[in-house]
């Protein structure tokens, strides 16, 4: 089975005893991992990860994300003002908005009637650090990589693929390795 180690976290958009959802790295290439189950059913061990091939909807994740990153960390240094409502501060308030009708247009979420047309892996995520405030794992290494019986890189593509800086958090880029033979 094949393996991708040492992948760059990007977000954890949901968490319970381990991420449960957001955007990592799998080949070193951005994807969504989403962990299926419930709470009280416990979750299965494996994530399911979709490829991002959209510029725009990386870009906006990413600007999600780092807006969720500057109110939590407002909130752990308890800096909070009384206009600084979860999950954004106050002058971040109408961009959130503007990002979350934007992200609207958008599959973020991995649905049970398509798991058999994304990939299944383990992910072992690292030990928790602390990026401005916010405990999140740097890497994952993902195993036991498993591609969907419906899989196809053409299922995720768009037309916008190119380049994307990152230099919030962390200096990244992003390079989209497509060609028209995969």
């Amino acid at each position: 089975m094949a393996t991708s180690k040492n992948q760059l976290v990007l977000t954890m958009s949901d968490y319970y005893d381990c991420p449960l959802h957001g955007v990592a790295n799998l080949f070193d290439q951005p994807h969504i991992y989403e962990k299926h189950g419930t709470i009280d059913n416990d979750f299965e061990p494996f994530y399911y990860l979709k490829p991002i091939y959209d510029t725009n909807f990386l870009k906006l994740l990413l600007e999600d994300w780092d807006i969720w990153v500057r109110y939590y960390d407002t909130m752990i240094r308890n800096e909070l003002g009384p206009k600084d409502l979860h999950p954004c501060l106050a002058i971040d308030q109408e961009r959130s908005k503007q990002v979350e009708e934007l992200l609207k247009k958008y599959s973020y979420n991995i649905s049970t009637e398509e798991v058999d047309q994304v990939i299944k892996a383990y992910g072992e995520f690292t030990p928790k650090t602390k990026v401005r405030g916010v405990a999140k794992p740097d890497t994952v290494n993902w195993s036991n990589i498993e591609y969907g019986a419906n899989y196809s890189v053409l299922n995720f593509l768009s037309d916008t693929r190119g380049v994307i800086k990152r230099d919030k958090l962390t200096d990244v880029t992003f390079e989209f390795k497509y060609s028209e033979d995969e």
